[in-house]
């Protein structure tokens, strides 16, 4: 089947599922995404119990389409339908941008740019069985940072028991070191406490330095001692500039070894689950589909403080993506390293107060020229969750011009919001 026969297939079995229901809507538009098509609609009459029926009509749509699974969501004044797409699309995570610590992770299922500010959100986990895409997840993660940032900006440390999927990253002027001994990994996550509590004391943040921890289940099996000072840098870190950037098959005592570790790291990647249960413990909150997502690789769900819950196609970097960032020397300052002091191995701290300071939205921009017909999408949407015009454009360019402002007017027309 190709990609018009699935849309005009997905369209006929959501007119049949609406019929049924008797619920008054019309299709906006039908968005290929990487993963996904998406049908973008409007109900005729979006009252409370309308669009709560509309949310569980998932299974119903996948029935009457002919899919495997159909995960159905609202939000400003839309209907999102997302179907599997007959035709997937790798990411190519090397040439997304971000800036800074606001780092892009992969595409929405309207191809919009997606990411994470660990300016807000300090920690990160990613949860996914076997092969769910967790590590590759992270090594766009690690790449970013080490792409948008110098050595005195950002540092990273990888503890892993699968060296082959990290090497990319161990000669990199901003990797501290590449772990495969537990021993050592018990070291390396004692010193970088250690290294958070002086760092408070000395009110400094940069360089953030991200502890990449992949597998963590199997990592705590052979070393319980760790859980309760991961809960410290969980709980303590983010103010002093130390990023928990963890991978794990499961939430709870024996995915992250305590539910304080899990309770302070409010950004998450969560690909499918067996179970609306584990969706809602994975994501940390209820009705998100993450039950009714895709089987290709790197389809999970995003949630943040500010982009709340999204989709996601998870971007791919290869090893010749990493090859042609900086490349250093490997310091394993919590072995003695080759410097002294409170940032033993790592660049010199840079003076300042509080947290680090740079223009950050939480959300990645959208590039400065006129909006694509998802862009217009994905503007509506982020004017009917800010309600200003002003705050709207600030997010999405950075700023307000008569030639954003024309934009945005464009696009609310067309997508029949109301200004």
């Amino acid at each position: 089947m190709d990609i018009i026969q699935a849309a005009a297939q997905l369209e006929n079995g959501i007119r049949d599922a609406f019929t049924t229901e008797k619920l008054g809507c019309h299709i906006v538009k039908i968005v290929r995404g990487p993963h996904t098509l998406t049908a973008v609609l409007r109900l005729y009459d979006p009252d409370v119990k309308s669009l709560r029926l509309v949310n569980r009509m998932g299974p119903t749509i996948a029935a009457r389409a002919g899919v495997r699974a159909v995960r159905v969501q609202s939000e400003a004044g839309f209907v999102y339908v997302e179907a599997p797409s007959p035709e997937t699309i790798i990411v190519d995570g090397s040439t997304m941008q971000g800036q800074g610590v606001v780092v892009p992770v992969g595409l929405s299922p309207l191809r919009v740019p997606v990411g994470v500010d660990f300016g807000k959100d300090y920690h990160m986990l990613f949860v996914a069985p076997t092969g769910g895409g967790k590590t590759t997840s992270m090594r766009v993660v690690a790449h970013h940072l080490a792409r948008q940032n110098t050595p005195k900006q950002a540092r990273f440390i990888v503890s892993t028991f699968k060296p082959k999927d990290w090497r990319g990253l161990a000669g990199l002027a901003h990797c501290g070191g590449m772990i495969t001994d537990v021993g050592e990994t018990v070291q390396m996550v004692e010193w970088l406490a250690g290294m958070m509590y002086k760092r408070g004391q000395a009110m400094t943040t940069t360089p953030h330095i991200f502890c990449f921890l992949d597998d963590l289940i199997n990592l705590l099996e052979r070393a319980p001692e760790l859980a309760p000072t991961l809960a410290e840098i969980a709980s303590l870190g983010g103010g002093s500039g130390v990023h928990l950037v963890i991978g794990t098959q499961r939430l709870g005592n024996k995915g992250t070894g305590s539910s304080v570790v899990a309770g302070n790291i409010t950004a998450r990647l969560v690909f499918r689950t067996v179970s609306a249960q584990d969706a809602a413990l994975f994501t940390g909150r209820g009705d998100t589909g993450a039950e009714r997502l895709g089987d290709q690789p790197g389809d999970g769900l995003l949630i943040t403080t500010t982009g709340g819950v999204q989709r996601i196609a998870v971007g791919l970097v290869t090893d010749d993506d990493l090859a042609l960032l900086p490349a250093g020397g490997d310091s394993r300052p919590w072995l003695g390293g080759t410097a002294t002091g409170t940032n033993a191995g790592i660049p010199p701290v840079e003076a300042q107060n509080g947290r680090s300071g740079g223009d950050r939205t939480g959300i990645l921009r959208f590039p400065d020229r006129e909006p694509t017909p998802a862009e217009m999408m994905a503007l509506a949407a982020l004017y009917n969750r800010k309600g200003s015009k002003n705050k709207t454009l600030k997010t999405a360019y950075g700023g307000k011009t008569p030639k954003r402002l024309g934009w945005l007017n464009q696009a609310l027309e067309t997508m029949g919001v109301r200004a």
